[in-house]
């Protein structure tokens, strides 16, 4: 079992909710602008690369979002395999991940994002079904982009250790399992006390997170209400047992914070 939690909302923290969520949206909507006006070029993984669209009638919510998205998917990348031509004529590099090949790789950007030899050099190249993924929710990328801003803070709490201060009651009530269509906080029987802290500390010690991506997150029923999920992905770069995978843990959103879903 793994674990971890920001407090319950009060009523002013569902206030001050409201403001953060308006305070994000506005930098979301300079960001954008932003990044009309940035070098076209992406941090991927250890690589600064050249990067173009396959689509151009993208909007700046669209472009901003998807660049930070593929910035944030590709962060485990080292090295590029020699090249290959692919059935279409173009020379092609597969991407190297480290750790290993156990990785957790969503179709959308598995096949949204390619890397080919151009001009002499290795371009990233974002297919039309990325920014497609990303039209078909368009409207919903400001509130998706705040949330996933949230689900960055409760990691950050993970990461430093801070959450692992929290009552027990206040760990059990926030890490939560998911299943036939509910949430719920994890029973006794399921995790006693013990399991509990010790997975909440197990992030604390040398786990290092990589970027959540918006486009990975989804929305799936509580009954009659909704939750949030997105996927949490981290290594263990202190731990040469686990050279070959990235571990894998949900986050789940719902009644106004964050938790580790099971």
């Amino acid at each position: 079992m793994t674990v971890a939690i920001p407090r319950p909302p009060a009523n002013n923290t569902n206030r001050s909710l409201e403001h953060t969520m308006k305070t994000h949206t506005a930098i979301i909507a300079a960001l954008a602008v932003a990044t009309s006006l940035l070098a076209d070029t992406l941090q991927i993984g250890a690589f600064t690369l050249p990067y173009r669209f396959e689509d151009t009638n993208i909007t700046d919510i669209v472009r901003c979002v998807v660049t930070n998205d593929v910035q944030s998917f590709c962060a485990p990348i080292t090295a590029f395999r020699p090249p290959y031509q692919d059935k279409s004529g173009n020379v092609c590099v597969q991407r190297i991940n480290t750790p290993g090949t156990s990785f957790y790789r969503p179709e959308v950007f598995m096949h949204g994002i390619k890397f080919y030899i151009e001009n002499g050099q290795t371009n990233c190249v974002i297919k039309q079904s990325l920014t497609d993924a990303a039209k078909a929710i368009e409207c919903e990328l400001p509130m998706r982009t705040n949330l996933v801003a949230g689900a960055r803070l409760f990691v950050g709490m993970m990461a430093d250790g801070s959450i692992t201060n929290r009552s027990i009651s206040e760990l059990r009530t926030l890490t939560r399992v998911y299943r036939n269509g509910f949430l719920s906080a994890v029973s006794e029987t399921d995790g006693p006390d013990d399991i509990i802290m010790r997975n909440f500390a197990y992030f604390s010690r040398g786990v290092a997170f990589f970027p959540l991506c918006v486009l990975d997150a989804e929305s799936r029923p509580d009954g009659t209400n909704t939750c949030f999920f997105v996927m949490a992905r981290y290594d263990y770069p202190n731990d040469p047992s686990y050279a070959r995978s990235i571990g894998m843990r949900p986050l789940v959103y719902s009644n106004g914070y964050w938790s580790l879903c099971f």
